[in-house]
C-alpha cells in the first residue's frame, strides 16, 4: 500500500480525488506510520488539511463526495484523543492562516561539510573578528560573528539562504556574557521587506558550559508559516546537531543540547526526534500528558489572542 507520506507528496488531479481519500483512510485504518501518539497527531492533522484540499478544489461526483466527506469524519474522530489531553480546552494542532510556500528543497542533498568545517573556528571567534556586526539595546550589547553562508537549492527559484552565526551577548544588568550559534534561512525570491516569507527558519543555541557537559540551549526555535511541514526546522536542528557534536570532539567534552518548553506541538516534534526529559519528574508529567490526565490543563497563552489573533496553546 502506498504509504501516508508519499500520498500527501503528491498533487492530486480532481478526477483522483474519490481515490486519494480513500487511499488516505486506508492508510490510516491500518496504522501506517501512526505507531505512536506523539507521531499520530502530525500525521493525523496532515491528513485532515489534506482531504479538505482534494475536497475544496474539486468538482466530484456527488457519491465520491460523499464518501471522501465520510473519509474526513473518521480522521477527525481519530484525532480526538489529543482534544482530551488534560482538561477540554478545546486545543487543536496548529491550523495554517496563510497561503503555503512550496520550496521543494532536498535537505538531504545539501553540502553540510564547508559549515562543518567552518564551524570548527567557533570558540576562536571573538567580537573583534572579520565582518562582526554589533547592535546595542537597553537591556544589552551584541556581536554577531560570521561563521559561515552557503545555499540550499529549491525546485523553483533562487536557492535559499543558509546562514550559521556565532552571537556574543552582553546582559548588562548581570554583567554577563553568554554565546550561541544561531543557524537561519532566508529565501532571496521574497523582498526582505516580506517579513513573512523572506525569513525560513532561526534556531538559536545558547551554550552554558558545566562541568561534566556543555549545555546548548535550544532557546529559540522558528519555521515562518508559509514553509511549515515542509522539513524546515528538522533540516536545521539535525544541522545543529552535527555541529554540536564535532564541538564535543574538538573539545574532547560531552555537548548536550537542551530546550525548556510549554507548547504541545514542539513537545510532540521533540519527542519524535529522539529527545528525552531531563528529569524523572518531567518525564512522569510527560507521561501524565500523553494519557490524558484530568487533572493537567491545556491554556492558551494570556493576551495572545488578543495582540496576534491566534491562540498559542501551552500546558501547565
Amino acid at each position: 500500500m502506498e504509504s501516508i507520506e508519499s500520498i500527501l507528496a503528491r498533487d492530486h488531479r480532481p478526477e483522483e480525488v474519490e481515490e486519494a481519500s480513500q487511499r488516505l483512510f486506508e492508510a490510516l485504518e491500518s496504522g501506517d506510520v501512526l505507531k505512536k501518539r506523539e507521531i499520530e497527531i502530525a500525521i493525523l492533522a496532515r491528513l485532515r488539511q489534506k482531504v479538505k484540499a482534494l475536497l475544496d478544489h474539486a468538482k466530484i461526483t456527488q457519491k465520491g463526495y460523499e464518501k471522501a466527506k465520510s473519509h474526513l469524519e473518521q480522521i477527525e474522530e481519530n484525532l480526538r484523543p489529543l482534544k482530551v489531553i488534560g482538561k477540554r480546552y478545546g486545543y487543536t494542532p496548529y491550523a495554517p492562516t496563510m497561503d503555503p510556500v512550496p520550496l521543494g528543497a532536498n535537505w538531504k542533498a545539501w553540502n553540510q561539510e564547508a559549515l562543518l568545517k567552518a564551524s570548527d573556528s567557533f570558540q576562536e571567534l571573538k567580537k573583534d573578528s572579520p565582518a562582526t556586526v554589533y547592535e546595542e539595546i537597553p537591556a544589552a550589547e551584541f556581536w554577531r560573528v560570521p561563521i559561515h553562508q552557503s545555499s540550499v537549492a529549491i525546485r523553483n527559484g533562487e536557492p535559499l539562504n543558509l546562514k550559521a552565526v556565532k552571537s556574543i551577548r552582553h546582559d548588562k544588568a548581570n554583567d554577563e556574557i553568554s554565546e550561541s550559534i544561531i543557524l537561519s534561512l532566508d529565501n532571496p525570491n521574497f523582498s526582505e521587506e516580506d517579513e513573512a516569507h523572506f525569513g525560513v527558519g532561526n534556531f538559536v543555541f545558547e551554550r552554558h558550559e558545566k562541568p561534566e557537559t556543555d549545555e546548548w540551549d535550544m532557546n529559540d526555535r522558528v519555521t515562518a508559516e508559509a514553509y511549515r511541514s515542509q522539513g524546515v526546522a528538522p533540516a536545521l536542528l539535525h544541522l545543529a546537531e552535527a555541529i554540536i557534536t564535532k564541538q564535543a570532539k574538538l573539545k574532547n567534552k560531552p555537548q548536550t543540547i537542551v530546550t525548556e518548553l510549554a507548547q504541545v506541538d514542539v513537545l510532540l516534534w521533540m519527542l519524535k526526534e529522539g529527545y528525552t526529559a531531563a528529569t524523572p519528574l518531567d518525564q512522569s508529567r510527560i507521561e501524565r500528558l500523553l494519557k490524558g490526565d484530568d487533572d493537567l490543563a491545556i491554556v492558551s497563552a494570556p493576551g495572545d489572542e488578543q495582540v496576534t489573533g491566534k491562540r498559542q496553546w501551552f500546558v501547565f
